[in-house]
């Protein structure tokens, strides 16, 4: 540490972080927060605040990618289950259950539609399943 660095009280990061104080204590002393004591009081270097805002940025991030990619992979299984469940899909099943551009709306769409609209449109978006010219 340089004498330089800018160092941040609990009640500054707290400000910043928008938590209390409190919590803020807290974090410190379980070492979920960077920081130090000097003497008997805890400082933060503005450095190591900064990097831990965007590793939980970077985290969230994470975190938002893979709820989607559940998401995603679950309405996909619901799309497969419908076709499974209903005979008149199963010669549809490859052009429904494609990796199509919309991803989860069309695989949500697909679970959830009217068996008709849902033939009529794989009918129209593969000739060749349906057998019609």
């Amino acid at each position: 540490m340089t004498p330089d660095e800018k160092l941040l009280t609990p009640g500054e990061v707290a400000e910043i972080l928008h938590l209390s104080p409190v919590t803020i204590g807290h974090m410190l002393r379980a070492g979920t927060l960077p920081g130090q004591k000097v003497g008997h009081m805890w400082r933060t270097r503005a450095a190591d605040l900064d990097a831990y805002i965007i590793a939980g940025s970077e985290a969230a991030a994470a975190q938002r990618a893979a709820k989607a990619k559940k998401q995603e992979e679950s309405a996909y299984a619901q799309a497969a289950a419908r076709i499974l469940a209903t005979p008149e899909l199963e010669r549809y099943r490859e052009i429904i259950l494609a990796d199509w551009p919309e991803g989860d709306a069309h695989y949500t769409w697909a679970a959830t539609c009217d068996l008709a609209e849902l033939v009529s449109w794989a009918e129209a978006a593969d000739p060749d399943a349906g057998g019609k010219p």
